[in-house]
């Protein structure tokens, strides 16, 4: 989300032709950039590990009932 403060910056930079607003790389370059904090920066890694580790155990899941279909449909069960 880019807050009020980073959108003026923009918008004070930005060149209007015919009614499009654009900025160059050297003005996106020098805008601001917010970095969080290091603890909520270590809470959201925690959190995309988590959602991968079980991404994954889904996906294995997803796996083993598609073989077990697979078997159940040849008659192998």
């Amino acid at each position: 989300m880019i807050t009020g403060e980073l959108k003026s910056k923009i918008d004070s930079a930005a060149k209007q032709t015919t009614g499009i607003a654009s900025i160059n790389m050297t003005q996106l370059k020098a805008l601001p950039v917010g970095v969080p904090p290091l603890e909520i920066q270590q809470i959201y890694l925690e959190r995309v590990k988590e959602v991968s580790a079980r991404r994954a155990a889904v996906q294995r899941a997803l796996a083993a009932d598609d073989a077990l279909r697979a078997h159940a449909f040849r008659g192998e069960l």
